[in-house]
């Protein structure tokens, strides 16, 4: 057991049927690729599940991602929660992080939070909460081990995709072995290491685009200091 958490919260999911599940303002890889692996896993045995987001995903290179049009995005201060049973919380330390918003009252419906950031507040009825791993797709990996799934070619890939858009593929402090295995299991598992790469860092949206080319073709010297 990598985790005794792990448990608790397979526990409280056990118990519900519908289940939310967030990506964070302006959700990076990781936010994505989390939510994603999470959907598809409580998918396959048979609950109810809807991923909402309080900005539009600007990742459009990540929808080879299955199911990442099932992302929706919402004005959380005026969602419904009450028809949902259990919210997951993935990759937030904080409701303003969760809700694009600091005047966010929280849900009355249980909360799992499971997260690897530092700054992480500890706000939900259940903390999952590991700063010593790379991402919430590592930490997740390891809780799945926990609940002893079986992990296919699409949650491999989306676990994959938060490990590497938070480690610069591998660039950054704090990877180490274990981290490499992990990405090593999800690589045997079927994940396209090379895909990743390419849509998380090498592939840049058109419109992005047209934005620096903006921005460029408006920029001037400043003389005095010969700074741009």
């Amino acid at each position: 057991m990598n985790y005794a958490k792990s448990s608790e919260i397979l526990e409280k999911i056990n118990g519900v049927d519908r289940i939310l599940i967030n990506c964070h303002r302006n959700p990076d890889p990781d936010s994505i690729g989390s939510a994603l692996a999470l959907f598809n896993v409580l998918s396959k045995i048979g609950k109810e599940v809807e991923i909402i987001c309080p900005t539009k995903p600007y990742l459009p290179t990540l929808g080879f991602l299955k199911n990442y049009e099932k992302i929706k995005t919402v004005n959380f201060s005026k969602f419904d929660f009450s028809k949902h049973q259990l919210l997951i919380i993935l990759d937030s330390s904080s409701w303003d992080v969760v809700a694009d918003s600091h005047e966010f009252a929280p849900p009355k419906i249980p909360v799992a939070v499971i997260d690897h950031h530092r700054t992480n507040k500890k706000f939900g009825d259940i903390n999952l909460v590991d700063e010593s791993v790379t991402s919430t797709g590592e930490l997740l990996f390891q809780v799945f081990e926990d609940w002893g799934v079986a992990i296919d070619r699409e949650i491999a890939t989306a676990l994959l995709t938060g490990i590497i858009g938070d480690t610069g593929t591998f660039s950054y402090p704090g990877v180490g072995a274990q981290t490499l295995k992990t990405a090593g299991v999800l690589i045997k598992k079927g994940a396209d290491k090379d895909k990743i790469v390419q849509q998380v860092f090498r592939t840049v949206d058109f419109k992005l685009v047209q934005f620096w080319g903006e921005v460029m073709s408006n920029a001037k010297l400043d003389k005095i200091y010969k700074k741009r």
